[in-house]
């Protein structure tokens, strides 16, 4: 299934899991790369992952509330990113 999402975005389902395509955005207030830029994961126990995020030393970028969910943005080693969004 797929849904245009604003600015020409587009959000794809692969059987349960979102895969945002997405261009660069001004709106944004971090670091934005070319190529695979993150991927996103919905968590049960937002607060419970953050916390063993950092205890591991893991960069947090980002942390929102967007939408009602709470957010976070990650920085791995090699710059990729993973957007950890809090599932409701």
């Amino acid at each position: 299934m797929k849904n245009e999402a604003p600015n020409g975005n587009i959000q794809l389902n692969l059987h349960g899991l979102q895969l945002n395509v997405t261009t660069i955005s001004a709106a944004q207030d971090r670091k934005q790369n070319l190529g695979i830029e993150h991927i996103a994961v919905k968590t049960d126990d937002y607060a419970g992952a953050i916390a063993k995020l950092k205890s591991n030393g893991a960069h947090i970028m980002l942390e929102q509330v967007s939408n009602g969910h709470h957010v976070a943005f990650i920085e791995a080693p090699d710059g990729a990113q993973m957007e950890l969004i809090e599932k409701k």
